[in-house]
């Protein structure tokens, strides 16, 4: 399958997680030779994006956002996408990076809303779609919109495609039945 310009990379990442000691917590960082500024984009429920711009001012748990499936940062001429299967947390904590946690545990109350430590971790499996798309056209008002490309492949990344089917009772060898698809 070919998808946007032949200048794209689409790359897949397959974590497995399963943290089994206290006050751990495991990030990704990837680096893009994109000069974002600090500003990263998020979406908020698929269709609507927020956007970020990193404080230097503020802690860094302050940072991190929801990424239901998609977080982004970009400059004048290249995107860097990353789409996910399911909700994670995202930051853009450095130039031309975006950093996802895959997961935490933690002994005792952070201070961040649950009110006691994590200690539910169940070994989970992530995967993340990387795209990097080279000068693609901005909308006229330079909002934040997801390209045809990345629509795609983040269609296909949470709506992958599911075949059904039930073995056949009839034997078939013959050629013109494995063209139908007896077999």
């Amino acid at each position: 399958v070919t998808y946007g310009s032949d200048d794209d990379l689409v790359f897949d990442f397959i974590y497995e997680t399963n943290l089994l000691k206290s006050d751990e917590e495991w990030v990704v960082r990837f680096h893009a030779p994109i000069q974002n500024k600090g500003v990263f984009h998020t979406d908020l429920n698929g269709f609507n994006f927020d956007t970020h711009h990193f404080r230097a001012d503020m802690p860094i748990q302050s940072q991190v956002f929801p990424m239901p499936t998609h977080a982004s940062i970009e400059d004048s001429s290249m995107r860097f996408t990353v789409l996910s299967e399911h909700a994670q947390g995202t930051a853009s904590l450095q130039n031309g990076a975006i950093d996802i946690w895959l997961d935490r545990r933690l002994s005792h109350d952070d201070q961040r809303g649950l009110s006691q430590g994590i200690h539910d971790n169940v070994p989970t499996r992530t995967r993340l779609r990387l795209l990097l798309e080279h000068k693609f056209e901005h909308q006229q008002n330079d909002d934040f919109f997801v390209t045809p490309t990345c629509k795609l492949l983040w269609d296909e990344l949470n709506h992958p495609l599911e075949m059904f089917g039930t073995p056949s009772r009839q034997k078939c060898t013959h050629t013109k039945c494995m063209l139908e698809g007896i077999f």
